[in-house]
């Protein structure tokens, strides 16, 4: 199994925004806000107010490159709870339209509520994605029975095959080793993506793999990848930097695959002398 991904950043920030940030430093006092059609703005306490919205264009550019270079899968994950539910179901919308089949999309759809989750998973489906992808739900922390009950609950509402995603820095509750454990009972969720950037908590899952071969284990940090590929038996990565440079990623990913240990090419001559 070979799996190479565009991790899909979707936000386009005005360049007088960024000007004013130059300008002033870190004497900003920000505001943030959204907006009644579902965007988000950002103004400096007393000024103008400048809007953040997802950069389309650009996004339908980078899609246009997978072919060239050579990306398998395209992601729209957990960058999207910044957005308006209007617009998250535009985006996935327009990217599934932009990819049209050519690749698979993966649609996060992680939500404080669970009804939104469901619900942002049927538009996925009717708007031809082929996989949702979902991490623990944040705010309210919860302890791994409550997560592994939830998992239990949610994951036959959806209509599509399930990826966990383990990012703890931001929902603040991982994927345990026997939460995962548990969720390759459920024959709907297919693989893990984990930015959690911890090594040996992602060679432990490597080794789960045993009990489920038929997952596919994603890895999110790019500085991370060729150890998680050569090393921990990761199927590739959803890398955000494969957005400027997705040829360097697939060939660095390529390069990890095709590398033999230095100890597997010694034990191969040891063995034929």
């Amino acid at each position: 199994m070979s799996l190479r991904a565009i991790d899909i950043h979707h936000h386009y920030v005005p360049q007088v925004l960024l000007d004013e940030v130059k300008r002033h430093g870190n004497s900003l006092d920000v505001v943030i806000s959204q907006t009644s059609d579902g965007h988000t703005s950002l103004s400096f306490a007393g000024g103008e107010k400048y809007q953040i919205q997802p950069d389309l264009p650009e996004i339908d550019r980078r899609l246009s490159v997978m072919d060239e270079g050579k990306i398998a899968i395209a992601v729209l994950e957990a960058h999207t709870a910044s957005l308006g539910y209007r617009l998250r179901y535009e985006l996935v919308q327009r990217v599934c339209k932009q990819v049209a089949g050519r690749v698979p999309v993966l649609v996060g759809i992680t939500d404080t509520a669970f009804v939104e989750s469901v619900r942002l998973a049927g538009h996925a489906a009717d708007a031809g994605a082929q996989a949702v992808v979902l991490s623990s739900p944040y705010y309210h922390t919860v302890a791994q029975p409550e997560l592994w009950e939830y998992l239990q609950h949610i994951v036959p509402e959806l209509p599509l095959p399930v990826f966990l995603y383990n990012m703890p820095s931001l929902t603040k509750v991982p994927f345990a080793l026997d939460t995962l454990r548990r969720a390759m009972d459920l024959p709907q969720v297919v693989g893990i993506k984990d930015s959690s950037g911890d090594m040996g908590y992602f060679h432990q899952v490597g080794r789960l793999l045993a009990e489920r071969p038929e997952w596919s284990l994603l890895i999110g940090p790019e500085d991370l990848l060729a150890d998680a590929v050569l090393l921990a038996g990761a199927h590739g990565g959803v890398n955000g930097g494969a957005n400027l440079a997705p040829r360097l990623y697939v060939e660095l990913y390529e390069a990890a695959v095709r590398y033999e240990p230095p100890s597997d090419r010694f034990a191969s001559l040891s063995s034929s002398g």
